[in-house]
């Protein structure tokens, strides 16, 4: 995805990865991936799953989450591979725990 644009995928089925670069926000719910998720440099909110109406993802590769400044919320996704952040302003779960084979830096606990 283009520096800049935003992306929301609700219910859907993607059968390769995702990366966005410099998003102004980003939505993923209740949907399917076939690869990894990379989402950085955001300047507006990022939300995966976490509740609110936004149901978990599964994820077949990582969901990596770095240096997102608009705050994130990751809850409630099933990911085959790691869970890694780094360098996001404010990150949290809702209280919807994530199910992956490792979670690292700021999702140690979520």
């Amino acid at each position: 995805m283009a520096p800049g644009g935003s992306v929301e995928i609700i219910n859907s089925t993607v059968t390769g990865g995702l990366t966005s670069d410099g998003a102004t926000g980003v939505r993923l719910c209740g949907s399917r991936f076939g690869d990894d998720v990379t989402i950085k440099n955001s300047t507006g909110p990022v939300r995966v799953g976490g509740g609110g109406g936004c149901a978990g993802n599964d994820v077949a590769g990582n969901l990596v989450l770095n240096n997102n400044t608009g705050g994130v919320v990751v809850g409630g996704n099933r990911i085959n591979g790691k869970l890694a952040c780094s360098g996001n302003t404010s990150i949290g779960n809702s209280g919807s725990p994530n199910a992956a084979s490792s979670k690292t830096g700021q999702c140690s606990g979520l």
